[in-house]
């Protein structure tokens, strides 16, 4: 009985699930898609929260209906 060669590379998505959507598309980064502008500092701006009353508010979504 012979063995089958074995290249180790497997079967590309692309093969299983031709028609998928490109996500690369979403990794480009412009100033045209920064909402906030340049200036904008993540750092700065979460340093500004107040944890706490974020905290509440996440307990309250998960936990009030909304019926």
């Amino acid at each position: 009985m012979e063995k089958a060669s074995m290249t180790g590379r497997g079967t590309p998505n692309r093969d299983w699930w031709p028609n998928q959507l490109r996500l690369d598309i979403l990794h480009q980064h412009s100033a045209k898609s920064n909402p906030m502008g340049r200036d904008f500092s993540y750092a700065k701006e979460f340093k500004s929260l107040d944890l706490a009353a974020v905290k509440r508010d996440l307990a309250a979504l998960m936990t009030d209906s909304q019926d």
